[in-house]
C-alpha cells in the first residue's frame, strides 16, 4: 500500500525517573524522506560517521555529527517545510513509587493527540526501544486511546528497531535535546554542545515551549 505521508515518532523520558518526557514526530511525503535520508548520508560521509547518532550518547565522535545534522534540519532550504512536532508529558505525581502505569496512559494520550494532527493517510515508524513492548501490543494499547472510529494510522504502526531507521534517530536527537533542556540540561560536555548548537542554529536561548512560541521548525502541541 502507497502512504501520502511517512511518520517517525521517538520519545524522551524514562519511566519512574524523568519528570518530564517528550513524544515527538516529524511526518514527510515519501519524496521527502528520501531527500533527508540523502542529506544523512552525504552527512554520515563527510564525517566517515556509521553509527547511530542519538541524545543519549555520550561519546564524542557522535558531537560534530550531530551538530551538523541538525543544522542540516533546522536551516537546509530543502527542509523548510519539515517540522518536529512534540508533545511534552508533565509526570509530577507519577513519579513517587514508580507509579509506571499512571506514566504510560499519560504517554498513550500525548502520542494519540500527536497522530491526530498527522495527515489521514500516515504510515508511523516509532522507536523501539520503549515501554509499550512491540508493535502488536502497542497498537492494543492506542486501540484503547484510538477507538471510535477507528484510526487508520493503526493499521500501519511498526515499531522500528532505531539503529536501522536514520530518519527516527533525527527525531530521537531532536527530541532528547529538547527534553533534557526542558529538564535543567545536562552535564556532560557533548549533549552540552548538542544542545548549544540547536539552541543557536534555532537563535533562541532556550528550547522551552515558551521560548520555541512560533517556531516553524520545532512546534509544541
Amino acid at each position: 500500500m502507497q502512504y501520502d505521508h511517512i511518520s517517525f515518532l521517538a520519545e524522551s523520558g524514562i519511566a519512574g525517573v524523568s519528570d518530564v518526557t517528550a513524544i515527538g514526530v516529524i511526518s514527510l511525503s515519501p519524496t521527502k524522506v528520501d531527500q533527508l535520508s540523502s542529506y544523512i548520508t552525504q552527512l554520515r560521509n563527510s564525517h566517515n560517521f556509521r553509527n547511530s547518532v542519538s541524545y543519549k550518547s555520550n561519546n564524542r565522535r557522535n558531537e560534530p555529527f550531530a551538530i551538523d545534522l541538525i543544522g542540516t534540519f533546522i536551516s537546509h532550504p530543502g527542509l523548510s517545510e519539515v517540522a518536529l512536532k512534540i508533545h511534552l508529558v508533565d509526570n509530577a505525581g507519577t513519579l513517587e513509587g514508580y507509579n509506571i502505569g499512571a506514566k504510560l496512559e499519560a504517554r498513550k494520550l500525548a502520542t494519540a493527540l500527536l497522530l491526530s494532527d498527522l495527515p489521514g493517510d500516515t504510515r508511523v515508524l516509532m522507536k523501539a526501544e520503549s515501554y509499550y513492548g512491540p508493535s502488536a501490543s502497542y497498537k492494543a494499547e492506542m486501540a484503547e486511546v484510538i477507538s471510535s472510529p477507528p484510526d487508520s494510522t493503526l493499521d500501519s504502526f511498526i515499531a522500528t528497531d532505531v539503529r536501522n531507521n536514520e530518519i527516527i534517530q533525527v527525531v530521537d536527537l531532536l527530541t532528547g535535546t529538547v527534553a533534557s533542556d526542558i529538564r535543567g540540561g545536562s552535564k556532560s560536555p557533548t549533549k552540552t554542545a548538542i544542545t548549544q548548537a540547536l539552541k543557536d542554529a534555532l537563535g533562541v536561548d532556550s528550547l522551552s515551549p515558551e521560548a520555541l512560541n512560533g517556531n516553524n521548525k520545532i512546534q509544541f502541541l
